[in-house]
């Protein structure tokens, strides 16, 4: 059973603590060694927790392993990068949490420095309806359509229109959108008009466009790639867009994290989006060289990089594109080197590594496969 710690959260206390997405099904978010999770407005946290990106003092600055804690039972939204975390509570307010070195929290404590910040930041961002988190930096989106971001914006992915080492405070940079993702380097968004924009990296072509492909050269303007664009997800450089519940991806390839073979085994990367036939696709994750989609009838398809053996398949370091959950998947989550899907009935399955305990499991052993370890509130 995980620590739980009961009482009133504040800025800078913490307090223990259960992801989208068929209706009250765990939303899953994960990184390098560290998870987090919500679940009927409880937010778990369990792994890694170096540099804060937990939220709590609980093994801050060690590399000691932090079972699940409950963070708070007033959150709606999460996301994490690289080493940092951010969430949304039901009033709207984003807090932030971990690494702080070019402001990726929106918080001016421990910039420009390897220090992180173990406990929750108000940001004073207020409205907020939706966080993405790339390596180190976050963008959040308000309830009127305006884009927020802050941190390292070395190849303009915060969205600014140029580059600088760091954005310390949360920036408008775009108004009339409704969906955000963020990848290592690089932003995509949908407009209201469903049109799809990216901006930042692109040498592997993981902005959908042509513009700066191949080259070191960052993308400063805001490149349109696409319409009638419902979902959007990024991992370290590659991407993924739906149009008419088809999934298309683009961008580096050399793993198979696009569901395609082309390309594969090469950095050359595909700047035009490629289709694959896996159905109805409602919800993508991708890790950083990774990628599962989950279909409308409930299956949970996985292709990419799977040397910890993170996409529930034994010992392949690349995986092609093939169906893991024949249905009653309601979510899917992927961390670089663990991965979940969850059951219509809660269930949390898992596979990866676990040395940090970030799979949630009661013991820090690794699984080789998609393993049962029970519903979030249980564990």
């Amino acid at each position: 059973m995980g620590l739980k710690i009961k009482g009133a959260f504040k800025p800078g206390i913490w307090h223990n603590m259960r992801f989208g997405v068929r209706s009250s099904a765990a939303i899953i978010k994960a990184n390098r060694n560290f998870t987090l999770a919500i679940e009927t407005q409880k937010l778990y946290a369990s792994g890694n927790n170096f540099y804060g990106q937990l939220g709590t003092p609980l093994k801050y600055k060690t590399t000691d392993k932090q079972d699940n804690v409950v963070i708070t039972e007033d959150a709606r939204k999460v996301d994490c990068g690289l080493y940092h975390s951010a969430y949304i509570d039901t009033s709207g307010v984003l807090w932030t949490a971990g690494y702080n070195r070019y402001g990726q929290l929106g918080v001016a404590e421990n910039v420009d420095t390897d220090d992180g910040i173990s406990s929750w930041q108000d940001t004073g961002i207020e409205d907020a309806v939706d966080v993405a988190c790339g390596d180190y930096h976050t963008l959040v989106l308000l309830k009127n359509g305006d884009l927020y971001s802050a941190g390292q914006n070395l190849m303009g992915q915060c969205g600014t229109g140029s580059t600088s080492e760091a954005i310390t405070s949360f920036t408008k940079v775009k108004s009339s959108v409704k969906a955000i993702a963020a990848g290592q380097h690089h932003t995509l968004i949908i407009d209201n008009t469903s049109t799809a924009f990216g901006i930042g990296y692109n040498r592997y072509g993981q902005l959908g466009t042509e513009e700066n492909h191949g080259t070191d050269t960052p993308v400063t303007t805001w490149q349109q790639f696409g319409t009638g664009a419902s979902v959007i997800a990024c991992g370290s450089n590659h991407s993924f867009i739906t149009k008419d519940n088809v999934a298309y991806g683009f961008g580096h390839n050399y793993y198979q994290q696009l569901g395609t073979d082309e390309t594969a085994g090469t950095n050359t990367g595909i700047f035009i989006p490629s289709a694959i036939a896996v159905g109805t696709v409602t919800k993508i994750e991708c890790s950083s060289s990774g990628t599962m989609l989950m279909t409308g009838s409930g299956e949970v398809w996985r292709c990419g990089y799977n040397e910890q053996n993170q996409m529930g398949h034994n010992a392949q370091e690349t995986l092609p594109l093939s169906k893991v959950v024949s249905k009653d998947a309601a979510s899917i989550g992927m961390g670089t080197r663990h991965g979940f899907w969850v059951h219509t009935d809660g269930t949390i399955y898992v596979s990866g590594e676990n040395n940090y305990y970030q799979c949630f499991a009661q013991d820090n052993s690794s699984y080789s496969i998609f393993t049962p370890i029970g519903k979030l509130e249980n564990i």
